[in-house]
C-alpha cells in the first residue's frame, strides 16, 4: 500500500481525482448489482408464495367441484337402487363450472394426482354418453344447456354401478388432492 501512495505522489494532481472517481464508480456498480440481486431474490420469493397460494386455491376449487359431483352420484345411486321403473337423471357434468379457469393454476401438483383429477373430469364429462349407451334418451330442449337423461326400466342396476365406480374414482382423486389443500 505504501508503494501505491508513493507512486500516487509522483503523479499529476488529476490522477488522484480520476482514481477517486474510478473507485467510487466501482463501489457504486457493485452496490447496484447487489441491490438488483437482492431485489430479484425478494421477487422470486413473492412469486413462489403467490404461485403456492394460487395452486392451493385451485386445489380447493377442484376439491369442491369433485366433492359435489361425488355426492350427487352417490345420492342418485342410493335413490335409484333397487327400482325397476324408468327414471330420469341429470348429467353430472352440469355441476362442473370452473375447470378451465382452475386447471391453469394447478402447476405444483404431481403428475399422478393431476392424472387422477383429469381422469375424474373426463369420466364426469362422458357420464351422459355412458347413460345413452345403456339405453337412455337425452330429453331435448332443456334450459341453459342442461342435459337430462331418461333411463328405461330395468337399467337402474347398471346406472348404480356406473355412479359408484365414478364416485370411487373421484374419491381417489380427492384423496390425492387433499395434501395440496392444506
Amino acid at each position: 500500500m505504501s508503494d501505491f501512495l508513493s507512486w500516487l505522489q509522483t503523479q499529476p494532481p488529476s490522477i488522484g481525482s480520476f482514481l477517486g472517481s474510478l473507485t467510487g464508480a466501482g463501489i457504486g456498480l457493485i452496490a447496484i448489482v447487489l441491490g438488483a440481486l437482492f431485489n430479484a431474490y425478494l421477487n422470486r420469493r413473492r412469486d413462489d408464495r403467490l404461485r403456492k397460494v394460487a395452486a392451493k386455491a385451485a386445489a380447493i376449487g377442484i376439491t369442491a367441484e369433485l366433492l359435489s359431483v361425488e355426492r350427487v352420484l352417490r345420492r342418485n345411486a342410493a335413490d335409484i337402487n333397487g327400482t325397476n321403473n324408468a327414471f330420469i337423471g341429470p348429467d353430472v357434468a352440469n355441476n362442473i363450472r370452473n375447470i378451465s379457469e382452475i386447471i391453469q393454476n394447478i402447476q405444483d401438483v404431481d403428475h399422478d394426482t393431476l392424472g387422477l383429477v383429469i381422469s375424474a373430469y373426463v369420466l364426469i364429462d362422458e357420464y351422459s354418453h355412458t347413460l345413452v349407451l345403456f339405453g337412455g334418451e337425452i330429453i331435448p330442449n332443456m334450459p341453459r344447456n342442461r342435459v337430462i337423461v331418461k333411463m328405461p326400466a330395468g337399467s337402474a342396476g347398471r346406472v348404480v354401478g356406473v355412479n359408484n365406480d365414478i364416485a370411487d374414482q373421484i374419491a381417489v382423486a380427492l384423496k390425492n388432492l387433499e395434501r395440496y389443500t392444506k
